[in-house]
């Protein structure tokens, strides 16, 4: 008999964004370090972010850039130690670069 555990590796939490939708955090926690993909899709299923990242063993909070994303539903691939997770987040007030909006921004 060998030693077996009942305590999961992995804890996900939900995807939320930040900074005017420019990153999205998810909350993890590891009971070893490993690395993650993050693999992001808009609502028809096309792959629009791709993201490699490290996490230790404990709690802490991935972020990456959503800057090239639009606003709308998205839903990330979440690939870590031969598991998949999938978690649906939104961004939403972004602002979306038009003429205004690339006139504004001259004069941030």
């Amino acid at each position: 008999m060998g030693n077996t555990s009942n305590v999961p590796e992995i804890f996900l939490g939900e995807i939320s964004s930040q900074n005017n939708a420019e990153t999205a955090v998810l909350e993890i926690h590891s009971h070893q370090p490993g690395s993650i993909q993050v693999i992001v899709q808009d609502k028809l299923g096309k792959s629009v972010l791709t993201s490699n990242l490290s996490v230790e063993e404990g709690s802490e909070a991935l972020a990456f850039d959503t800057k090239e994303l639009k606003n709308g539903i998205h839903h990330a691939w979440i690939y870590i130690n031969d598991k998949v997770f999938v978690r649906q987040f939104t961004l939403e007030g972004k602002a979306e670069p038009g003429l205004m909006g690339k006139f504004f921004s001259m004069f941030k």
